[in-house]
């Protein structure tokens, strides 16, 4: 029969791996060799709703986010995951819906403040409202954001593609920058405003 690979499980993840060294000390691990993580939703306290995933504002609230790479290293206490090597992360709705992706040679997902950034070849595509305001919703739309790095930061819930950014969306607006600056609306994932310092851009929403 083939070997089960070594996996941990909890409340918060599910880590599957060739290869996982846990510190119980530090409660932390490192896994290695064809990752395979769930982020699963915070769980739930007597009388409360169940809590979301931590996912930052690129992701929907209270979805599963699940992920491949090559190595994977997480520690409890400062919430920090490191995933390396032909990165995918990603999250759907459910069965039949389309998929929030991002792809990149690593990604550091800071679960405390919900940042996150990414460096080497990113590539994603995100499900959000454009032309939207607090008052009126419109639609999801798929966005093709591409770059050298990302960075996502919840605060002021902003990210910020730089080294030849590229944002598209499926109804055919373009913008080419060598960086590309997104705000989204604090309640929901919703394009707030759109910034880009390059040769061609085309107004989205």
């Amino acid at each position: 029969p083939a070997r089960q690979r070594p996996n941990i499980v909890d409340q918060e993840i599910e880590v599957t791996a060739q290869a996982i060294d846990v510190d119980l000390k530090q409660d932390s691990f490192v896994a290695k060799g064809r990752v395979e993580s769930l982020r699963k939703a915070a769980p739930k306290a007597p009388g409360t709703k169940p809590g979301p995933a931590s996912a930052p504002g690129l992701f929907e609230e209270g979805e599963p986010i699940g992920g491949k790479a090559d190595a994977l290293s997480y520690t409890k206490a400062t919430g920090l995951a490191v995933y390396t090597g032909e990165v995918a992360l990603s999250q759907s709705s459910g069965p039949g819906t389309s998929s929030n992706v991002l792809r990149a040679d690593e990604v550091r997902l800071d679960d405390k403040k919900k940042d996150l950034t990414a460096t080497g070849q990113v590539r994603s595509t995100i499900f959000i409202e454009q032309g939207a305001t607090a008052s009126a919703r419109q639609p999801l739309t798929d966005t093709q954001l591409n770059s050298d790095r990302m960075a996502y930061t919840e605060a002021t819930r902003t990210a910020v593609y730089s080294g030849s950014a590229v944002m598209e969306s499926r109804n055919g607006e373009r913008l080419a920058a060598e960086q590309i600056g997104i705000e989204l609306l604090a309640e929901r994932r919703a394009l707030k405003r759109v910034d880009g310092d390059g040769i061609s851009r085309h107004p989205f929403g």
